[in-house]
């Protein structure tokens, strides 16, 4: 057994008889586990538990990269942080226009696909960084976070 289990390929053949045997000695129970284990062994790669068809493609979080994962059926696949692949997933994504002094000088707003992009920029330039004009992109908390970050380095820079 440990020899078929260490097998980088196995054919079908191969694993339906093992999984059937394994099913009788075993019971069923016992044998999901097993049948996992061939699976990886065959595919070099391992399931996310949801079955991905034609019309169900769900992301899933691929242990063995430690990256999010999203597969289509009419483009390629898409990877990355958990916001980013929801966003590719959902095909609508999040927007948080600013202005910051390189985009003030060029004449247009920045922007950043994420409210931790938004606080990189606060923290790069916090006195040339605003939101004037942008309010209604930004719920009341995360205006308050980024009045009072930007209140308390521009206090700690001064002293």
């Amino acid at each position: 057994m440990k020899k078929l289990l260490s097998m980088h390929r196995l054919s079908y053949y191969r694993l339906y008889s093992w999984a059937a045997l394994w099913k009788k000695v075993l019971g069923y129970g016992k044998i999901l586990a097993r049948w996992q284990v061939a699976v990886i062994a065959k595919n070099g790669k391992r399931n996310s538990g949801m079955k991905q068809d034609k019309h169900n493609y769900r992301p899933y979080y691929d242990r063995r990269r430690r990256i999010w994962r999203v597969e289509f059926p009419d483009r390629d696949a898409e990877e990355g942080d958990v916001l980013y692949v929801a966003c590719e997933f959902a095909r609508i994504g999040l927007f948080f226009p600013y202005n910051d002094s390189a985009s003030k000088e060029q004449g247009f707003h920045d922007h950043s696909h994420s409210f931790e992009g938004v606080l990189e920029a606060l923290l790069e330039d916090p006195d040339g960084f605003t939101i004037e004009g942008f309010e209604e992109y930004y719920s009341e908390q995360e205006k308050k976070m980024l009045r009072a970050v930007q209140e308390k380095l521009q206090r700690s820079g001064t002293e």
